[in-house]
């Protein structure tokens, strides 16, 4: 599984960055390395969770499973994580659960069941979280009409509630000295049942969008900040450029060409720049020198310099505009 295809995935279709190069980042930035330190840790370990994947999980019945990703994505996620000052390695969570010899998925279904018996309650964390559950699935189940009825939700709620809450405990339980989130409903439903568990998170997440980051130009990396600039103004000059698209899907093509400048959503931005070029106007002649340049841009490596920001200009303009090339700005011919 080649990094450039590692993404977040949603049963909607929607693709973002994967979390793991945020946490990356995260784990190479000296405020997090020097609380680590502080705290005495030697080593992180980063638990892929394959055991709530087929008890809780909404996927469609023929998904790949985690033992059939699992060697493609330990190395993956290695190789990112691999460049810290912290150590890392990479497991599955059963096989910790397996190290500590405890008896997890029993414990899971102890605390399900306490999940089920739950009356609705303002003040219980594990009924508060096990409603806003059961909530969430059945909102899905009117927006895709999968056919999943209230019994199969309530189970599938309370599994997943007992899941992060039994993780809590005993994370909390092996002595953990520091814990890296990904988001704060993580931490919340891990401490549904051991609240002391909140004392071993570390204040920054690896799963929110970072303050201006939002879309389109909060897409680039802040090492294209020239590029992002560039673009900028050409885009806004596109209302006096002969052959134009609409601004909409201009701000759609410019995600897409800030993703292809970033590491771990290449192969998305690559299948959306390809939608883009069989559907927009152009001809055959137009579509192949699309495609070469997207070629071009895939083999080049995602870092600043002028042959990225070359080729990703010439892909811009090449989508955004059915102009001659003759009108293009210089960089872009």
């Amino acid at each position: 599984m080649p990094t450039s295809e590692l993404v977040l995935a949603s049963l909607d279709g929607t693709e973002q960055r994967h979390p793991v190069f945020q946490l990356a980042e995260l784990t190479r930035s000296p405020r997090t390395v020097s609380e680590l330190r502080r705290r005495g840790v030697e080593e992180i370990t980063v638990a892929v969770d394959d055991l709530a994947v087929s008890r809780s999980w909404m996927l469609p019945s023929g998904a790949a499973t985690v033992a059939d990703l699992w060697p493609g994505l330990r190395s993956s996620l290695t190789a990112i994580l691999a460049e810290g000052p912290v150590p890392c390695r990479v497991v599955l969570w059963s096989q910790l659960v397996e190290e500590e010899e405890c008896d997890y998925e029993a414990e899971v279904a102890r605390v399900a069941v306490r999940c089920g018996e739950s009356s609705t309650s303002d003040t219980d964390p594990l009924s508060m979280a096990f409603g806003a559950e059961i909530a969430k699935r059945r909102r899905f189940e009117r927006a895709t009409g999968r056919g999943d009825d209230e019994e199969l939700m309530r189970r599938r709620a309370a599994d997943q509630v007992a899941n992060y809450a039994v993780q809590g405990q005993l994370l909390r339980g092996w002595g953990l000295g520091a814990y890296l989130a990904w988001t704060a409903e993580e931490i919340d439903l891990m401490a549904t049942v051991e609240s002391g568990f909140t004392a071993s998170v570390l204040s920054d997440t690896y799963g929110a969008i970072p303050q201006g980051r939002q879309e389109p130009w909060g897409v680039f990396p802040p090492e294209f900040g020239e590029l992002r600039e560039e673009l900028r103004l050409y885009a806004d000059d596109l209302g006096h450029t002969p052959g134009a698209v609409r601004p909409e899907l201009i701000s759609t093509l410019l995600v897409a060409v800030g993703q292809l400048l970033t590491r771990g959503t290449q192969g998305s931005a690559a299948r959306q720049i390809r939608a883009f070029n069989s559907v927009l106007s152009g001809g055959r002649t137009n579509r192949a020198r699309t495609e070469k340049l997207l070629e071009e841009a895939l083999s080049v490596p995602a870092r600043p310099g002028w042959e990225m920001e070359h080729v990703s200009c010439r892909v811009y303009w090449r989508l955004g505009t059915n102009a001659s090339p003759s009108v293009a700005p210089a960089c872009c011919r």
